[in-house]
């Protein structure tokens, strides 16, 4: 995002007037050359502190669907970055029927996280091959324990016998 190349304009440049003195314009045009740092990046990686301190609301989230649902690319990733830090399923899963690959993604790894079988399994059906992946590493996981379980239960009735 951020980059330290010279910037194209001194600060007194940047000022229309051309005193370069006292206003802020001249400044923030100058560290947005230098710097490389759109606003909009910025709102970005506060986003998730935004909300955790109370200062998003149910309408900015509602917001944000209206911009995802109108083809904002910015607005759909916001929506899975904040569902998926909310653990919101219901979203991440309106979001990956839209055809965000990204939800879906996000979807597998909170149905792995959870141990949810159905869910990565209804992912699955649908043609996620990492959900059919997470599944069968799972089993394979499943199958490894029985097996130990099972040669512990074969060691102590040997034990027991012998």
């Amino acid at each position: 995002m951020c980059t330290t190349d010279k910037p194209s304009a001194s600060p007194k440049e940047t000022n229309a007037g051309g005193d370069g003195e006292g206003a802020t314009g001249p400044l923030i045009a100058f560290h947005h050359q230098r710097f490389r740092v759109s606003t909009a990046a910025v709102i970005a990686d506060a986003t998730p502190w935004l909300w955790e301190a109370g200062f998003m609301s149910d309408s900015y989230l509602e917001e944000l669907r209206v911009r995802a649902d109108r083809g904002d690319s910015d607005a759909v990733d916001e929506l899975i970055e904040l569902a998926a830090e909310r653990g919101d399923m219901e979203e991440l899963r309106r979001l990956a029927d839209a055809g965000s690959k990204d939800a879906v993604d996000q979807l597998v790894e909170l149905a792995h996280e959870r141990g949810d079988v159905s869910e990565l399994r209804r992912l699955a059906s649908g043609g996620s091959q990492d959900a059919a992946d997470v599944l069968a590493e799972m089993a394979e996981e499943a199958e490894e324990a029985e097996e130990a379980e099972e040669a512990e239960e074969t060691d102590k009735a040997d034990g027991a016998t012998g």
